[in-house]
This record gives structure tokens, C-alpha cells and sequence, in this order.
């Protein structure tokens, strides 16, 4: 079943590592809140044990900011985001159309372009069939190898 979804434009980030502010972070009047299983989870496999509970019956859509699909934990990832109904995925270091298709065509994804590859690949990206937004990353010179200051 698709998720209906309109564009996040005050999302709650809330670390997976801290599950109970899930539901404070829901009714705080955020449009959406995305729980980060990427950045500041050290130990992904611990943090995700148990974090579906939290997830059900959110007032407000709920995004999984999971780890790269070039990663070892991306699999693991998407597991817990097909295990709860309605959730949407935050894909980091997306630089293709089928890094967007491995999500899956009924799950919402907000893609988070951050690398030259995924700056020329864009076009592909947007038209992903998943693809609902993209997200609002800055792109560091020395990350894409620019020369001139921008």
C-alpha cells in the first residue's frame, strides 16, 4: 500500500538511538519526523532491535533515515521500514535512479543528494518512481572536488 505523502517542510529529526522521544517528537507539531538510523548510531543492529514498536500509529508521516545502499547495514534497514506500514525511507548518498528503486516503488523516499554522482544523476533520481522529495543537503567543494569558491 502507498503511503500518502505530501513534502516535508518542518521535519522532527529524532536518533534511533533514543526511541522514546519517537512519540513526544510526533505530537510536538513537526510535519514529519525522521528517525536517524544513519549519522550518530554507532551500534545500528542494537538501536533498530525493538524500534518498530515505536513506529506504529504515528499522527504524522514517519521517515527511516537508513544507512547507504552501498552499505553493510542497508539490508538490515530496510527490513525494519517493510516491517511497519506507512513508514518512508530518507536515502543518504543517493546517486542513481536504482539506488531509489531498491527502496521499492510504494515506499516513499526523500533523497539526499550529497556527491557529484548523485549531482549528475539528478534527473534520473527525480523521476524515480519513489522519489517524493528531495532532501536539502549542502555540497562541500572539497566533497565534489570543486576548484572554485562558491
Amino acid at each position: 500500500m502507498a503511503v500518502k505523502f505530501s513534502p516535508a517542510v518542518a521535519p522532527l529529526f529524532v536518533p534511533a538511538t533514543r526511541p522514546e522521544r519517537i512519540a513526544k517528537a510526533a505530537n510536538s507539531g513537526a510535519d514529519a519526523i525522521i528517525v536517524d538510523l544513519e549519522d550518530a548510531v554507532a551500534d545500528k543492529d542494537l538501536a533498530r532491535a525493538g524500534l518498530a514498536d515505536y513506529l506504529a500509529d504515528l499522527p504524522v508521516p514517519c521517515f527511516i533515515r537508513v544507512n547507504a545502499v552501498t552499505s553493510d547495514w542497508f539490508y538490515a534497514d530496510m527490513e525494519l521500514v517493510r516491517r511497519v506500514e506507512g513508514m518512508g525511507v530518507m536515502l543518504p548518498k543517493s546517486e542513481t535512479a536504482a539506488d531509489i528503486e531498491q527502496i521499492g516503488p510504494d515506499i516513499p523516499v526523500i533523497a539526499l543528494v550529497e556527491t557529484a554522482r548523485g549531482i549528475v544523476g539528478l534527473p534520473d533520481i527525480c523521476q524515480a518512481q519513489a522519489t517524493c522529495q528531495l532532501g536539502a543537503v549542502r555540497l562541500m567543494r572539497t566533497r565534489i572536488g570543486l576548484l572554485a569558491q562558491l
